[in-house]
Parts: C-alpha cells; structure tokens; sequence
C-alpha cells in the first residue's frame, strides 16, 4: 500500500458526495466511459477541471502514511480530514450514526502525453455505503489514444477511508485498500474491481492511476497518467 499511496500525490480524485444525475437516458456507466473514450480519441478531449491542489494532496498522502488501519489521528489531522477530504458520507455530527444510502456513481478522466505515448483514462466509481458495511466498484479504462498496442497497460486504484473509532467519537482510519490489474500487448486496459469493506466511515479519498509503458520491463519513456477530474 505504501508504494500506490506515494503516487497519490499527483492523482487525488476530487469527489463530493451528491447524487449522480444522468443525462442520457438508460445508458449503462460502461457504456458512457466507452462513448467518452471515443470522444477523446476523436477530438483530443482534454481536462475540463483542476486536480486537487498539490499542498492538499500531499498532506492526505502524509496523513494516510503515517496510520494504520484502527490507530486515532491526531486533533489536528481530524481537522484537515474533515475539512479536505473529497468524499464526506453525510453531515454527521461526532458520535452519530451514518444513515444507509444507496449507490452513487462518480465520473473521473486524465490524460498525458511524453511524446512517444498519448495516454488517456476515463472511468467511474460506485460507492455503496451503509451504516457498517460499505462496497467500492472501481471501473477503469486507460488506453493508447492512437489506438497503438502498447507491451503493458496496469491500472491502480488506492482507497482510504476515516470514521468513529471506538465509543467516544473520535476520527481514526478505518479502512485502506489497492484495486488493480494489468494487461499486456494491448492497446487499451480496463479494471472493473469491486471490494467490500466495512466500519462507520465517514470521510476518505480515491486515488486511481493508470500506467502505460513504451517498453514491458522498465519504466523509462512510460506515461503514468497525473491528473484526475470529476466529469458529467
């Protein structure tokens, strides 16, 4: 876990909890990621938001370093959670109770380019939350934008999540996880993962990352993908 989440820096997914309104009539998540896709290919589609800032990021990735799974933060680490942390299940007041919810989906899409490889990542997540028990599906697709086969293609997503902890209220770190797959001679990868987790959680952050490699055993001239946004 240590590895992914020093990448998180630069991949932080800027999430806010709302219910996800679509737009175009019965299509499926999936098949929204793929029309996206298409689009970018077509049109060289690019970022239509900022990343979460690099001062904000850094500070979550130091948080989520420094507990392990069950261990309080600190007052001041709480604070910052509480106020930086992209995703907040529900205004819930310290000693509460999270009341069931249904399932959300959140669009996010990135892009890069080294000269050699123009990579794109587009896909979803769904957050099933409950008052204990709780599901994320991560739904990736990273992809040559030119459609060239690529030797190796490694999709990543990191998950941590803060809550209650114990009976007096306080914000520790209640669950932390990596998704992640690969593919090889392939133009394109995608990642559909779902991990059941549980504990009253209550804020936390997704950091997906995609990789596409020019050449399968090293990571010189490779594109890792370093900027994530929410699309509609």
């Amino acid at each position: 876990m240590k590895k992914i989440v020093s990448m998180v820096l630069a991949f932080v997914l800027v999430m806010t909890v709302q219910a996800s309104v679509f737009a175009n009539g019965n299509q499926s998540p999936e098949d929204l990621v793929q029309q996206r896709v298409e689009q970018s290919k077509e049109s060289r589609l690019q970022l239509q938001s900022a990343p979460l800032s690099s001062e904000i990021a850094a500070e979550l990735q130091r948080i989520a370093e420094q507990y392990e799974v069950g261990e309080a933060l600190s007052p001041e680490d709480a604070d910052f959670i509480k106020k930086y942390a992209p995703i907040n299940l529900s205004d819930v007041e310290e000693g509460e109770t999270v009341q069931i919810q249904a399932t959300e989906t959140y669009f996010f899409e990135g892009y890069n380019n080294n000269g050699l490889i123009d990579a794109g990542l587009q896909g979803f997540f769904q957050l099933t939350k409950g008052a204990i028990n709780h599901s994320l599906r991560t739904y990736m697709l990273s992809y040559d934008r030119d459609g060239k086969v690529r030797p190796r293609i490694t999709n990543t997503n990191t998950f941590v999540g803060y809550g209650l902890i114990g009976s007096d209220g306080v914000i520790g770190k209640v669950v932390d996880f990596t998704q992640s797959n690969q593919c090889t001679n392939r133009s394109e990868c995608t990642m559909d993962k779902t991990t059941p987790f549980s504990g009253v959680m209550i804020y936390g952050y997704s950091a997906p990352v995609a990789q596409i490699y020019y050449s399968a055993d090293t990571d010189e001239n490779s594109v890792t993908i370093s900027e994530i946004t929410e699309w509609d």
